[in-house]
């Protein structure tokens, strides 16, 4: 019996909800209504992990632009963490080419980014020392680094990437993640109640309704009941842990 409750503590500390991840592929404006109402929704849930990406022009930006200062530092001074967008066309992005764009986040780092979401990430175990030395480059200036391959991958990527988004998809939802560091992120999702069950088995999760070419750009109309959901299981766990 011992046995099978520290197997379920465990289980519970590896694989329990922490917060959202949610890709905001918006272009802020001053004062961004949109901007405010993520920093709402923190306060409201504090005890919440957010983590938000950011992405000008698909990572590839000339300059900083004032306006995303500002907003990233709206976000940090909310306690929000605020992740940076790269893509690494699935290791077939020249390397060169990738840290440039990863220096070019650096220029944002005095406002309040914190890490580097690389997007397009490859499963191949080939491009396993190419992800070796993205992330030993990222970590030099960074804390977080989130890999996005859209499925399950080798867990000899895990020891690089903090957190491994495992699906971004619109429909189905993959079996229990055996990830510890797991992320889901689902869009044209008509009924939020409908995923709740599936969700539940991830550190980081978001969940919308918005579809079509960006359905990043605007936030869920699911966030309350997300978070709440979030809330609830952060609340179940402590509890039982409280009772070990």
């Amino acid at each position: 019996m011992g046995k099978i409750f520290f197997g379920l503590l465990l289980s519970i500390a590896l694989y329990g909800m922490e917060g959202v991840l949610i890709p905001f592929y918006h272009f802020p404006t001053y004062n961004d209504p949109k901007i405010q109402k993520l920093i709402a929704y923190k306060r409201a849930y504090p005890t919440i992990k957010f983590l938000v990406i950011i992405n000008p022009a698909n990572g590839d930006f000339a300059r900083v632009e004032s306006n995303f200062a500002s907003a990233i530092k709206a976000l940090e001074d909310a306690n929000i963490t605020v992740l940076g967008y790269v893509y690494s066309s699935y290791a077939r992005r020249n390397l060169t080419s990738l840290k440039r764009r990863i220096d070019a986040w650096r220029e944002y780092k005095r406002w309040g980014i914190h890490g580097i979401f690389i997007d397009e990430v490859s499963t191949d175990l080939r491009s396993l020392k190419y992800y070796e030395d993205v992330t030993k480059y990222i970590k030099k200036s960074f804390s977080i680094v989130v890999f996005n391959p859209g499925t399950f991958i080798d867990k000899r990527f895990e020891r690089l990437a903090d957190i491994i988004v495992v699906r971004e998809h619109s429909k189905s939802i993959p079996n229990k993640s055996t990830i510890a560091k797991s992320a889901i992120l689902l869009h044209a999702v008509d009924d939020f109640q409908r995923v709740k069950s599936d969700i539940a088995t991830y550190q980081y999760v978001y969940v919308t309704e918005q579809d079509g070419a960006n359905p990043w750009e605007n936030i869920s109309s699911y966030m309350s009941q997300l978070l709440e959901f979030i809330q609830q299981k952060k609340t179940q766990t402590s509890i039982i842990f409280k009772n070990f």
